[in-house]
């Protein structure tokens, strides 16, 4: 009987199998392990029964065995559309994550511009527009770390919401910071070209010295305080000064740990000044640029 009838078995196995899973779908949605567990059965039910003696017509015609061929059906729907459910989930909170750390560089990159001397006259009129920025990230933030735990597209609906309002906010925000009048009518955007000539003018010994091969000369660079005011040509200059101390560390065997230190420190406080810094593939080595991303 066994031999012939091994779809029936697998038939009233699935059934056993589906019945509590289906009872409990609409409360515990998200229960993965049901989900697989489902998806095995099918999958091994129609392996098994695929060759197998076919079902005599009157058996194939009665009610019991439609009834289990319409569940088999409904469970393996609710599979395929669960598991696409979850696919979609994951792919959309990964691109809102993107989105989120973007729209956190960019506040960031706002606020370091506040210290800014041409910004100095409207520093309390341009920290009035962007705290709320602020807070619409903060909410995104928390929102998104929530409907990851949770699993909840509505949640993650938040938070785009949040995030487009936050991106259109800075656009304009940096928009009018580089338009802004300041000191004889002359607009930001000019002011800050000035200022970025003179910071050229302070690294160019620092570059020629560092790509040079000067090392020890690089490496006792110590002019942070004039670049203080452009925090971009700071980091640069920092992360020169890193490399070529990590040089001098390699050259002496690699075994001076606080000389490493130094190099570490470098490069955090060369990344707080721009979080977005990246060191050039022809200006640095491997083996530093693979330092720079393993410290925090």
């Amino acid at each position: 009987m066994s031999r012939v009838w091994p779809g029936w078995t697998c038939a009233l196995a699935v059934l056993a199998l589906l019945w509590p899973i289906r009872a409990c779908a609409d409360s515990c949605t998200d229960d993965r392990e049901a989900v697989a567990r489902q998806s095995t059965v099918v999958r091994g039910c129609r392996t098994r029964s695929a060759p197998a003696a076919p079902i005599p017509e009157n058996v194939a015609a009665s009610p019991v065995v439609a009834a289990l061929t319409a569940a088999l059906v409904s469970a393996a729907t609710q599979v395929s559309v669960r598991q696409g459910t979850m696919g979609t989930f994951e792919q959309r909170a990964r691109e809102l994550g993107e989105r989120l750390i973007a729209v956190e560089t960019r506040l960031q990159r706002a606020r370091a511009r506040l210290s800014e001397p041409a910004l100095a006259a409207g520093r309390a009129d341009w920290q009035r527009r962007l705290d709320p920025l602020l807070v619409r990230a903060q909410r995104a933030r928390s929102g998104y770390d929530s409907a990851q735990r949770s699993r909840s597209a509505t949640g993650l609906a938040a938070v785009e919401a949040e995030l487009a309002a936050a991106e259109t906010g800075l656009t304009g925000l940096f928009a009018q910071m580089d338009t802004a009048p300041v000191g004889g009518g002359a607009a930001l955007a000019d002011a800050r070209s000035a200022v970025l000539a003179q910071a050229r003018s302070r690294l160019q010994p620092l570059a020629a010295a560092y790509l040079g091969g000067n090392f020890a000369s690089a490496a006792a660079w110590a002019d942070e305080a004039v670049l203080m005011v452009t925090p971009r040509a700071l980091a640069e200059a920092l992360l020169m000064r890193a490399a070529a101390r990590y040089e001098l560390y390699v050259l002496g065997g690699e075994r001076d740990l606080a000389a490493l230190e130094q190099v570490r420190a470098d490069l955090r406080i060369a990344r707080s000044q721009a979080p977005d810094l990246q060191p050039n593939e022809r200006a640095y080595s491997p083996r530093f640029r693979a330092l720079f991303v393993s410290t925090r």
